[in-house]
């Protein structure tokens, strides 16, 4: 099995790459059952601000100098993808797994986990972000406290080791208001100094 992550500007996809995204789109939004499946829809996107497509090219989430919109791909299958921005009340801060979506057979593999969250991780340090922040709606709470586990080094699955890109993410206590919607999150710092972070709500609590 071959995994290869690529990434580009949002408004620098290649033809291709797009063609595979809008076909991967068309098979999340089929997951009825999934709470964020709607976020995948291709149906009149560009009216839809929570669809990945609209936050793609409409919003411009993910542009030249401001983000970078990544791809995941099994022996040149797609089957993943994920954004990181900059976070706007804090430049120096790089929200990451923005709509992430694996399709579901390989969601065993830990594809976002092991290779894109990772990769989402250089491209900030070698961007100048201080840190990386994921946040998480009230129904995606699990897989933050799945993150805590990591953390903590507690076994998340038999024989499979933890991570360690993960055993120094910070959890912040109580929520804030992100894009209108409250959201929980999980730090990761990229630099070892202290940062003095310019939205002081991230890690006052």
């Amino acid at each position: 099995m071959q995994i290869k992550v690529e990434h580009f500007p949002g408004d620098a996809i290649p033809e291709g790459a797009f063609e595979d995204l809008l076909e991967f789109c068309k098979i999340a939004e089929t997951e009825k059952k999934q709470p964020a499946h709607e976020n995948m829809s291709t149906e009149k996107w560009q009216n839809r601000p929570e669809t990945l497509l609209h936050t793609l090219h409409i919003q411009g989430r993910y542009n030249t100098g401001i983000g970078q919109f990544f791809f995941v791909r099994v022996d040149d299958k797609l089957a993943g993808v994920s954004g990181c921005y900059e976070y706007d009340v804090d430049p120096q801060v790089l929200v990451c797994g923005v709509r992430c979506w694996t399709l579901p057979e390989y969601r065993v593999k830990y594809l976002h986990g092991n290779h894109l969250f990772p990769a989402q991780f250089e491209w900030g340090k070698h961007n100048g972000y201080v840190a990386g922040m994921f946040t998480f709606n009230e129904y995606n709470l699990p897989l933050r406290n799945f993150l805590r586990r990591i953390a903590s080094g507690r076994m998340t699955a038999p024989g499979l080791p933890n991570s360690d890109n993960y055993k120094d993410l910070q959890f912040p206590k109580e929520p804030v208001l992100i894009k209108n919607t409250k959201q929980w999150l999980a730090i990761k710092p990229f630099v070892t100094e202290e940062i003095e972070y310019e939205d002081s709500s991230i890690l006052s609590n």
